[in-house]
């Protein structure tokens, strides 16, 4: 992979048996689930930059209080977070926090795609966004 291109990625979380949405007139460079229990897989990316995906969200400071007790987060996952440093924290299991992204101090953007999946695209220079399912143009 041409680790000056940009990188382009079908995500979703919690599809609970469901199958991933489709992105019609998206070229993507892969499609990641966050899983619905259990998974923590990790993808290295080019440049070392890594994005996080994990089925628990994690403990962090831009997490806590959003409605949920800080019990909802996951310790072990902020840990993992702030050791690896990723480009993104991708996770689900938090429902009604499905479709949205926020943005750490350190320039960690936290997504919560949930079952309607959504597009991470990562630049050469490593800038993330995501874009919801529900927003994007077919």
């Amino acid at each position: 992979m041409d680790t000056s291109a940009t990188v382009t990625l079908g995500i979703g979380s919690d599809k609970h048996g469901e199958k991933l949405p489709t992105w019609r007139g998206r070229r993507l460079n892969a499609v990641l689930h966050a899983g619905d229990i259990y998974d923590a897989p990790r993808l290295v990316m080019p440049g070392e930059r890594i994005i996080l995906l994990t089925h628990y969200p994690p403990r962090v400071m831009e997490l806590v209080g959003r409605g949920k007790p800080a019990t909802w987060s996951y310790q072990r996952v902020g840990e993992l977070a702030e050791a690896l440093r990723p480009i993104a924290s991708v996770f689900g299991h938090q429902h009604d926090w499905f479709g949205r992204q926020w943005r750490r101090a350190d320039g960690t953007l936290l997504v919560s795609p949930g079952p309607r999946g959504g597009v991470l695209t990562i630049s050469a220079n490593g800038e993330t966004t995501f874009t919801p399912h529900d927003a994007q143009i077919s």
